[in-house]
């Protein structure tokens, strides 16, 4: 069989970070990587489709897209919203309105995206109340605001913290992608939905007149709007549109966590790195049909299989895939590939395959796949050399026809000295 290699990118440096929440020993080793300096390591390594901002030219109404109403799909898997506000925080006036603005958006993008793609969904579904209306949950939260993010705060207290009590007071998620909008404070986590349930949680600062309109008409023409607005901290300011963007990117991509969307770095174009900061371009009749924002093929391709898209899914079959990675050869200090066997096995049958490496911050390949088993030998090609001690660890998401999702993780200590 001939040996398969997949492109890998460097990680880009960062001022703002969207994480996918891991198992602790993860987010740990991740967040280790990111403080040696990796991203600064990779730098010369990086691809040139970078997500470089142009000036912001506001296109004539008529050449405007505008996002449809949300619609009732009947689907069972669907976004469950959540407005959490702490005993000391005020509730922002038409927080349903720009929430539902928002996800109109949020909707269009990803419909958009996947039937380019050419993938048979009707993109995501939402709960609506029995008056037809989108729904979402407000929770009047029983704590002041510190006592969800700790002090000194931490991202994971809040995450988890907010998560119980929502768990608490409107039941568990089953079935449901949680987008959770907290007036805690400032958070861009999620984590991803196995079996079928995850949770996305972002800071409800979006909900800011400045930022979100009540009107998805205004919300479109705030995407193109330079004038400056102040940032939460009421001292500095940035222009709308950039607001404005980065916001309702961050939901696209933050959800996009819970449907098996890992980071992708190898186009900085992707939703899932930093291409949500030009959104607009996607709402310009004359830049939108060459998607200048969008999901990577091997992104759709997993998120498409999820019971939040397909179209196809038998709830009869609740047995996940099976999967094993190893390593053909051992990994040595040096090393700038890694050889690698994958099989992967299923009771009706495969769909799609993502392959991540933890310390890059990126996946590194996807692959479409059909029938109940699947083999792959391949190379892992890296930006850099393997160093003495170094961990790596593979992330590995499978899925099977019917939506059923398998992860696959394998951990390797680089030994100090290359061994014969």
């Amino acid at each position: 069989m001939t040996p398969v290699e997949f492109l890998v990118a460097a990680q880009p440096s960062r001022t703002q970070r969207s994480t996918l929440v891991l198992p602790n020993t993860l987010l740990r080793r991740a967040l280790a990587c990111l403080l040696l300096g990796v991203g600064a390591l990779l730098a010369p390594f990086q691809r040139s489709a970078h997500a470089e901002t142009p000036p912001a030219q506001t296109p004539p109404a008529q050449n405007r897209i505008i996002p449809g109403p949300l619609e009732d799909l009947g689907r069972e898997y669907k976004v469950r919203l959540v407005y959490f506000v702490p005993k000391d925080r005020e509730i922002k006036k038409d927080y349903r309105e720009k929430i539902e603005v928002l996800m109109r958006v949020v909707h269009d993008i990803y419909d958009r995206d996947f039937k380019a793609k050419g993938y048979n969904t009707r993109g995501l579904d939402f709960e609506f109340d029995e008056d037809g209306k989108l729904k979402v949950h407000l929770i009047r939260a029983r704590h002041n605001a510190e006592h969800y993010t700790g002090n000194p705060p931490t991202s994971d207290r809040l995450f988890n913290s907010t998560s119980n009590e929502m768990v608490a007071t409107i039941g568990y998620p089953a079935h449901r992608a949680c987008l959770v909008f907290s007036e805690a404070g400032g958070i861009a986590e999620a984590t991803p939905a196995i079996p079928f349930c995850g949770v996305a949680m972002v800071s409800a600062d979006m909900l800011r007149d400045e930022i979100t309109a009540s009107t998805i008409e205004k919300q479109i023409e705030n995407m193109f709007d330079e004038t400056p607005v102040k940032k939460a901290d009421g001292e500095s300011s940035e222009p709308r549109n950039r607001a404005t963007q980065i916001s309702n990117g961050v939901l696209m991509h933050e959800l996009g966590h819970i449907f098996f969307m890992i980071h992708d770095q190898r186009d900085q174009r992707n939703i899932m790195a930093y291409g949500y900061h030009n959104l607009r371009l996607m709402f310009d009749k004359k830049t939108a049909l060459s998607q200048p924002v969008r999901f990577s093929e091997d992104h759709a391709r997993i998120a498409a299989a999820t019971r939040f898209f397909s179209e196809t899914i038998d709830e009869e079959d609740g047995e996940g895939p099976q999967g094993e990675l190893k390593f053909l050869t051992p990994p040595q200090p040096g090393d700038t590939q890694v050889k690698f066997s994958f099989t992967a096995s299923d009771n009706v049958g495969l769909k799609a395959v993502i392959y991540r490496e933890s310390t890059l911050d990126t996946i590194i390949g996807g692959e479409s796949l059909s029938g109940k088993t699947f083999e792959r030998r391949g190379i892992f090609p890296r930006p850099i050399a393997l160093t003495p001690g170094q961990l790596l660890h593979y992330m590995i998401y499978l899925l099977d026809e019917n939506g059923n999702v398998a992860l696959i993780q394998k951990d390797y200590r680089v030994p100090a000295e290359a061994q014969p």
